[in-house]
């Protein structure tokens, strides 16, 4: 619960203020996509990206889970790369290809933390398919009572 309310506190409190200060500071760009076009502040991303990292934070220290530090190392990422893009036009291809290192940031986690991920695979039809040891590891598909030949 309380992974919820500190960030919806924190950005409920926080980002009027800020965005006050960006206004008066002349950190205003035009948003095209109103009509007439009007001024907006930017970036309010720093006052979401810390509500986001306070919550994360709460987690990672009440559950003492690794997954809210994969998750905020993801997010930090991606939280540069939008900076980055709201001081320098990153553009339409270049954006995306950088927003793909929070990917490998998350996963990067992931492969030296093991635990963190378990491979369970859900088939609403079949039921589930337990992991498999990486000693033993083959193909789950297709299923062995699937190729078995009829005995006579």
């Amino acid at each position: 619960m309380l992974s919820f309310l500190i960030p919806l506190v924190c950005v409920l409190l926080g980002l009027p203020p800020f965005l006050r200060f960006l206004s008066r500071n002349g950190w205003v760009s035009e948003d095209v996509h109103k009509n007439p076009p009007t001024k907006v502040p930017e970036p309010a991303g720093p006052v979401l990206f810390v509500a986001a990292l306070l919550g994360e934070v709460v987690v990672a220290i009440g559950f003492q889970s690794w997954v809210p530090v994969a998750i905020m190392l993801g997010a930090g990422v991606a939280f540069a790369i939008g900076i980055a893009d709201d001081l320098f036009v990153l553009g339409g291809k270049t954006k995306p290809l950088l927003l793909l290192l929070a990917g490998v940031a998350f996963t990067g986690v992931i492969a030296f933390r093991t635990d963190l991920y378990t491979s369970v695979i859900t088939f609403p039809i079949l039921g589930t398919q337990p992991p498999t040891s990486s000693s033993t590891r083959r193909s789950p598909w297709p299923p062995s009572r699937w190729c078995q030949t009829p005995s006579t």
